[in-house]
Order: structure tokens, then sequence, then C-alpha cells
């Protein structure tokens, strides 16, 4: 046993970071020896082609080849490196022999990418021309005749992704900044909205639209659904896909909205209980406000509620105890006046006019007649928008709602960043407002559609990034929270905390007993997974690790030690805030949804540990609400449910002739 060469491969790979010399040294160990590194080839192949930093070997790529040729065409697969002009040129030099069919895949995208790009790339100069204040018009006036069409909350998705990607592209490439007036802005708009002009960015946002689908749809399912199998047959290539695989991923997707919707009623119902004790709690003059100002009072509900089942709604944030909980407080009442100002009216015009266009005309009469602004977009300067959102709430710094604008809104640097189609980190949910000179402008269908929920979870994960003492903090006030919530059930529960944690080989965050059944979980608080490439980073870097970690700790209990004694087999749940490749089995540990496991505590009929076991391994809550006695089709089909059975066939997609 080469003791040494392994103690040097655990140094490469975590202390100095060099993977490749990490690599080589790996690929001369015995198989016997490789166990013992407790580095899987998978994670080694992970980190020499996502942070190698350029260093790459041929030599030692071939051997890696010959030894594990699955794992390295996964690898190529999922680092993406074969987008890369110069591994491209080297990857296309090697022998795959039974695997050769994906240098041709490799090819294939490349090519299509490069064409959508350079499509792409040539209509952006098209548009350079274009005075900055007419762009931001007729973008407006691309988005609001798109979802009017749709008339569907989830078309919402793809106009924002194309909006994000646009806006942050042509901010990269224009020197123009708008140096008009709100006043000025809302004339022009006006002007062009009695015009009957061609839209100029009508050609390339449709470009824009193709290359995220194909991002989305080929690109990402080759290279992260990795239950995608490549198959040629009379010179024409295939992804075959099980539709189980498909509909997993469907219904992750679906639980973002059927936790939305849960979130909402359980806030509805709290509400309500507070006016039963409190009338007056709801400021009021007539019938309409009060419809307004419940609205809004839910909606805050719903944030606390969620950055409270996180732990985060008491964090100090920017010098201020709770201020981020202060902060979308106070958007999402701003966001909630705009959407019954704006989209409300625009909802009821929706039957009555054939296109947008004619609906806003009429929104704009209806303002003048008012004396009230009504307008498909925002545009403030950040003084105004701080004089705006100060009045909304009490004991409101003006500090913080100054840093909240910040957190709130993207400003290009172009200096520092170069624009990355395959990674650009712009998104209009998270940052609705794009600085345009000294002015922020945002499309009102993504501020007043937002309601907040996620966005503010996002924000708050993310914020922890930067302070570790409140990181594990509130971790650690997150594990208690879930582990109260199963004793107040009546189980038996064991928080493992750090005292206790520090002994243990492995990982288990909190232990419950019922019966004869034992559950281990490892509560992982991260972020919200959109995409496939997240996913996967999501199962590399945190579920297999947790995975890991559970099997060690249910090792350790085995034998014996004075935290816990395991006296059957457990059943072992990574439990996640993300809601990516949820009931998929990881090296015997399942994956849970953090806030379906909350919900699933609350349900009275759910008696016995193995009944919210069987319930969320079984995908039960997801069919149990699936009541059309209970929900109208409208609110059904705006989440996404039923899912649509189709034939077998429709996953042989066909990628290349």
């Amino acid at each position: 046993m080469n003791n040494n060469k392994i103690k040097e491969i655990r140094s490469l790979y975590q202390q100095q970071k060099n993977y490749l010399k990490a690599l080589e040294l790996f690929l001369e160990l015995t198989p016997l020896e490789k166990k013992k590194v407790n580095i899987s080839l998978d994670e080694l192949l992970y980190d020499y082609f996502f942070n190698g930093g350029g260093s790459f070997c041929a030599q030692t790529e071939k051997k890696l080849l010959n030894q594990f040729p699955d794992n390295f065409i996964q690898a190529v697969r999922t680092s993406q490196v074969f987008l890369q002009d110069d591994r491209f040129e080297l990857l296309k030099t090697y022998n795959l022999k039974k695997h050769s069919i994906h240098q041709q895949v490799w090819e294939f995208l490349r090519e299509r990418d490069s064409k959508l790009w350079k499509d792409i790339k040539v209509e952006l100069k098209s548009i350079l021309h274009v005075p900055i204040e007419e762009v931001l018009i007729y973008l407006t006036f691309w988005i609001e005749e798109q979802r009017f069409q749709q008339n569907s909350r989830l078309g919402l998705a793809p106009l924002a992704s194309v909006y994000s990607f646009f806006i942050k592209l042509y901010l990269h490439e224009t020197d123009k900044v708008l140096g008009m007036s709100e006043y000025e802005f809302s004339k022009l708009f006006t002007e062009h909205l009695n015009q009957d002009n061609k839209n100029p960015l009508h050609k390339i946002l449709k470009l824009i639209h193709q290359w995220i689908s194909f991002n989305q749809d080929e690109l990402q399912v080759y290279c992260f659904a990795l239950d995608i199998d490549v198959q040629a047959e009379n010179g024409v290539i295939y992804f075959n896909q099980s539709p189980l695989n498909y509909y997993k991923w469907q219904l992750d997707g679906i639980r973002y909205e059927k936790t939305r919707i849960d979130y909402y009623q359980k806030a509805n119902k709290m509400v309500v209980m507070k006016m039963a004790i409190d009338p007056n709690c709801i400021p009021c003059k007539d019938s309409s406000t009060f419809d307004l100002n419940f609205g809004g009072a839910v909606k805050q509900q719903v944030i606390n509620l969620i950055l409270r089942d996180l732990q985060l709604n008491n964090f100090e944030w920017k010098g201020e105890k709770a201020g981020l909980l202060k902060v979308f407080f106070a958007i999402s009442g701003y966001s909630h006046n705009r959407y019954n100002r704006y989209e409300a009216k625009l909802e009821m015009l929706i039957e009555k006019h054939r296109n947008w266009y004619v609906a806003c005309k009429e929104l704009f009469e209806f303002s003048l007649q008012q004396h009230i602004q009504i307008d498909p977009y925002l545009l403030h300067t950040e003084k105004e928008f701080v004089d705006i959102v100060h009045k909304t709430m009490f004991n409101f710094s003006q500090k913080l709602i100054e840093q909240a604008f910040t957190q709130l809104s993207y400003r290009v640097n172009k200096d520092k960043y170069k624009f990355d189609r395959f990674n650009h980190d712009y998104d209009v949910w998270l940052k609705p407002f794009v600085k345009v000179g000294n002015a922020y402008f945002s499309p009102i269908a993504f501020f007043v559609n937002n309601d907040w929920i996620y966005s503010a979870a996002q924000v708050a994960i993310k914020n922890l990034q930067s302070n570790k003492n409140v990181r594990k903090e509130t971790a650690t006030a997150m594990e208690k929270y879930l582990a109260d919530k199963f004793r107040n059930k009546g189980f038996k529960v064991k928080h493992v905390e750090n005292n206790q944690a520090s002994k243990v080989d492995g990982d288990v965050d909190i232990i419950i007993e019922d019966k004869d059944i034992i559950l281990f979980i490892q509560l992982k608080r991260t972020y919200l997974r959109l995409d496939l490439k997240n996913a996967y980073y999501e199962y590399v870097k945190s579920d297999k690790k947790a995975s890991l970690q559970l099997n060690k700790a249910e090792k350790y209990f085995e034998n014996p030690n004075d935290i816990f004694q395991v006296q059957h087999q457990p059943i072992k749940w990574i439990v996640s805030t993300s809601y990516e490749h949820v009931n998929n089995q990881i090296d015997n540990c399942n994956k849970i949804n953090y806030f379906d496991l909350l919900f699933a505590l609350e349900k009275t009929e759910l008696k016995s540990l193995e009944d919210i076991i069987y319930y969320l391994e079984s995908n039960s809550n997801l069919l149990d609400f699936y009541i059309p006695s209970e929900h109208d089709d409208k609110l059904l089909q705006g989440l996404g449910l039923p899912l649509d059975l189709v034939e077998p066939k429709k996953y042989r997609q066909v990628l290349a002739k």
C-alpha cells in the first residue's frame, strides 16, 4: 500500500488545488489504493476539467481514457470543454472507440451554437445605432405583446430569460446612456405607441430565444442529463431518454409552483385569523382599498413565512436586524401597488381586445382621466426609488433602502467582466432594476408578477456567503427548527449539535425514531437551482458529499458510542432547500425537498413516521394537491398540472443528420 502517494494526492487535491498532478498520480494507483484516497474519480475529474485553470495534458487524458472511458466521456460532457476551440481540436484526435459518436455530437453542438451566436452578433450590430430610449421602448413593446398573446404566468419565465440575456448583452456592447427624464421618456413612449413602426428588436429577441432553447433543450440536456443515451441509426443521431426521467424533471419544476401556492394558502389563513382578532389590522377606505391592502398583507406574510422557515427572517443585514425581511416587505408592497394599477386592469382588457397595443392605449386614456401614472415599465432615479419606498413602511432607515436598491439593481461592469453566453449571471427576477445612465429601468411585467417568495429566499441565502458566523448560526437554528417540527408530531428526536457532531465520523444533523423506524437527516440550505447545469453542480458538490457523510455516520453509530446507538437500519434523507433531483437515490440516500417536508409535517392525517416517509417518497404530496374539486382548472394549468402524457417516441429526440 503506497500510503505516501495517497497522502500526496490528498494534499495536491485539497490544499494545493493541483488537479492535473493529483489525477496523474491517481491513475498510477491500484484499485484498492484508489479507494483509500477517499476522493472519487468523478470528483477529481470534475475539478480537473472545471477548476484546472486551463492546465491539461493529452498524455494523461489518453491514459484516463484507456482506464476509465465512461468517466472520461461523462467529464467532457459535464465540463463542456468541447466548446473550447483548443480543447476540441485535441479531443477530436482521441480514439474513443465505441464512444466515437460523442465526437460527432460535440461537433454538431459546436456548429449549432456558433451559427446562432454569429446571427445574434450580426443582429446586435445592426441595432447599436438605435437610441437607447427607443431600445427600451421596443423591448417593452415586445415583452407586453408576447405575454398578452400567451396570457399565462408560466409564459413569463422564457420571456424573462430572453430579456435578461438581451439586456446584459446589449449593455455590454453599447456606450449609450439614457439622458432623458421620466416625463420625456413617457412622452416618447406614447408617441411610439401611436405609431405603426416595425419593431427593430424583434429579430434579435427571436434569435436569443432560439439560442436559449438550444442551450436548454439540446446542449444542457446532452451535458447534464446523464440518463440520456446517444445513439446513431442510418446516419441520424438521437437522444434517448426514458419517459420516467423526463417526468421526474417536470415534477421538480412543478414543486416550485406548488410550494408557492402552499405558502399563499397558509399566509391567507393567518391574515384572516389576525383580522378575526383585530378587524382593523387591514387599513382601508372602501372595499377596493381593502382588497388591495389584504392582498399586500398576504404577500408580506408569505415572505415572512419562507424566511422564517429558513431561519433568516431576523438575521442582521446591512447593520439592521431583520433588514432583508424589511426590504422585501417594502419592495413587495410597491410591486403589489403597481400590479393593481397596471396588471389587474390589463387582465380585464384581455377578453375585450385582440392585441396589447389597443389595450394599452385604453389604459393610458384611463390614466389621464384619473390623473394617475399607469405604465408598462418603471423608470426611476435612485433617489426617486428611495423616496417612494420610504413612504411604504415605518421604522425603515433611508440607508437600508439605498443598500436594498443596490442589492436589487444590475450595473454592467464592462472593465471587470466579459459577456459569457454560457454563464451570464443576470436574472431579472433577482435584480429587477437595470442602470441605464442616471436612471434605473424595469419592465413592469416582471416586477409586478414577482411575488418575491423565491427572490427573497435566494437573496437571503446568497448574502450569507460573506458572513461565516451568521451562516453557521442560522444553519444550526434551522436544524433545531426542523427537529422541533418532528418533536411536535410526537416523535423521538435527536439533534446532533456541534459538540457531538465533532465526534462523529461522517455527518448527520437530525435523527428521528418512531417505533422500529429510524430516519437520518442531513439538512442542506442551498441555492435554488433552475436549470440542468446548476442542478448537476448541486449533485456533484452537495448531494454526493451529503450521501457520503450520511453513510459514514451510519457506520459510526453501528459501533459503541455515547451519542446514539442504531437498532435498525436507518432510512437516510438528504433534505435540501433545492428542488432538483428530488426523490433520487444517491448511494442509498434519498433526496427530499425541505419545504415539501415542512408542509407534510403540518398534515394531521400523517400520524406516523412511516406515513410521512411514504407520503413524500411516493410523491403523494403532488398527487394529493391535484384534486379537481378543490382547485379550479385555471389554477392547475398555471401550475403545470396535470402533466401531459405522451408516447415514448417523444423522448427519441433527433439531434443531427
